[in-house]
């Protein structure tokens, strides 16, 4: 929409906030309605009207609105930050963390461009949209949450290639930042949240952390906060203790905290009630000589593959609840 709103709408946007600061809320809800009837464009009486949604307990319905509000305007910071807010309540203090959140903290791939992201990270997320595609009849109606989305370029993909909406997450603020610069759209927006982080209520479809849970000391408590983000799949990957052990080579990830073998992942998505592993994948990355990494394997060889126990070094899984009825 045009940066120059009119006069007219700045001022029933003031009316309506002012009559919902009030607590007036027929009024205000006649005001926003007025005001979405007369300019349609203007994003901020969708956020209004998600204000209103949220203080009358419908979460679901000021998050849905909040979507519409971008849709109609894709730069708006405000519907950025309030979808953020509803969907994410910080519990850390940036202050108390004592790690490198910078970009190029050698954590989180760092190209602007899909094509110059490293090919094992792309084909994670390649699989996701594939099976978000095959497993849901209507993606487009979905919204997906990425847990520790570094510069966006995952969640995109996965916004792109299945059609859905996404919200990625990261610690690192310079990470975000340019996500919404380079991977950001209408249907894929960033947030700053550090880990751990509360969310209160699932207003998500499906979640998405892929290495990520290796990062942090309580990989339990962030498999438990993407099982409150959504009652759906969660779609996870980590290092493979046997393939990459970590007593051997942990010097080499230093913000690795551990890796895992397949059954204590497993046990942590059955604990959020994840008991039906839907699909598993295995994946090489590193060329290993002489008991040490001396590279990457040739980016052909980064595909996908049937997971083995004891030579694989990465562990994709995807997790559902057991059906019901």
């Amino acid at each position: 929409m045009s940066s120059e709103r009119t006069s007219d709408a700045g001022a029933d946007v003031a009316a309506a906030f002012e009559a919902l600061s009030g607590g007036d809320i027929v009024p205000a809800s006649e005001l926003i309605e007025r005001g979405l009837h007369q300019h349609p464009q203007d994003s901020r009486f969708r956020v209004l009207k998600a204000a209103l949604a949220d203080s009358d307990g419908r979460r679901h319905d000021a998050f849905a609105e909040l979507w519409r509000a971008l849709a109609a305007e894709p730069d708006s910071v405000l519907a950025r930050d309030e979808l953020l807010r509803l969907a994410v309540t910080p519990r850390t203090d940036p202050l108390s963390v004592r790690k490198n959140f910078a970009l190029a903290s050698g954590e989180r791939q760092t190209a602007t461009k899909l094509e110059q992201i490293r090919a094992d990270h792309r084909v994670r997320y390649a699989l996701a949209a594939r099976w978000l595609r095959e497993r849901f009849a209507t993606p487009r109606r979905l919204t997906g949450l990425d847990v520790f989305c570094g510069n966006g370029y995952g969640s995109r993909m996965v916004s792109d290639l299945a059609g859905v909406r996404m919200l990625g997450l990261d610690g690192s603020a310079e990470a975000v930042a340019t996500a919404q610069r380079a991977y950001g759209s209408h249907r894929t927006v960033f947030g700053h949240a550090l880990f751990p982080f509360q969310i209160d209520a699932p207003l998500f479809d499906f979640a998405i952390s892929f290495e990520s849970v290796e990062h942090v000391d309580d990989s339990r408590g962030l498999i438990e906060q993407m099982a409150c983000a959504t009652d759906g799949p969660l779609i996870v990957s980590v290092p493979n203790e046997p393939g990459l052990p970590f007593a051997r080579f942990g010097h080499r990830f230093e913000h690795h905290v551990r890796h895992f073998e397949r059954a204590e992942i497993v046990e942590l998505l059955a604990s959020v009630g994840r008991t039906r592993i839907v699909a598993e994948y295995g994946q090489q990355v590193y060329r290993i000589e002489r008991g040490d990494m001396v590279g990457l394997v040739p980016e052909a060889e980064m595909g996908l593959r049937p997971f083995d126990a004891a030579g694989s070094q990465f562990l994709i899984l995807i997790a559902e609840a057991e059906a019901t009825g």
